[in-house]
């Protein structure tokens, strides 16, 4: 992957969004007072959290958001839905991501793009493929403030070390966040507002 095939799956994304959704095209900006919902570790406020950002995607039957005891995935992996036949789907999230609110912005953004895309009937050939098109779509519907914030999740913050989250790269993430923000003629201003230090890092990297 690179800056190619961003442009490339980018004009291909826009055309498919905007012929799903009712609304014009906005930024989710996510402020401090929705990431004070996903500090308390209660499913109650990670289910306000999920439907903020469910109501920006115009999803109509929002999934149940859940934390999930014993819920073990691969580094990149922070999360996953569950589609139910006729039944509302259900977004796990294990344990270990209580208290880290700026990558848990990021894991529900990933999985309700997975759940607008369902919706839509928007489909790609493979897993991993699907897996990395959903990050890129999430940025394409204006979640790309979340899931910036949201890329590297801190593990010692006595040392700083940390991982990535996510199936693109920081730097694909950062160039289709641009490009995204060119296209609909977001003032440079406002590229940064409720940005935490370590997107802001990305963002001059």
């Amino acid at each position: 992957m690179n800056r190619k095939w961003v442009e490339y799956w980018l004009e291909i994304l826009s055309v498919n969004i905007e012929s799903s959704r009712r609304s014009t095209w906005t930024v989710f900006e996510p402020t401090p007072t929705f990431y004070r919902r996903l500090e308390s570790g209660d499913d109650d406020d990670l289910e306000m959290a999920a439907d903020e950002i469910g109501r920006h995607l115009e999803i109509l039957t929002l999934p149940y958001v859940a934390y999930e005891w014993g819920l073990k995935m691969k580094p990149e992996v922070a999360g996953q839905i569950k589609y139910g036949s006729g039944l509302r789907s259900q977004i796990q999230i294990p344990l270990y991501y209580v208290g880290k609110p700026d990558a848990l912005g990021g894991i529900l953004a990933h999985e309700l793009t997975h759940e607008f895309l369902a919706f839509h009937n928007i489909k790609f050939t493979n897993l991993d493929e699907t897996e990395q098109l959903t990050d890129l779509a999430s940025i394409a519907l204006g979640l790309g403030k979340l899931v910036l914030n949201g890329t590297v999740s801190e593990l010692l913050p006595s040392t700083g070390e940390g991982h990535i989250l996510g199936y693109l790269s920081p730097e694909l993430k950062v160039y289709a966040f641009m490009q995204v923000n060119q296209q609909y003629k977001i003032p440079k201003e406002k590229l940064t507002e409720n940005l935490n230090e370590n997107a802001l890092k990305l963002l001059r990297s």
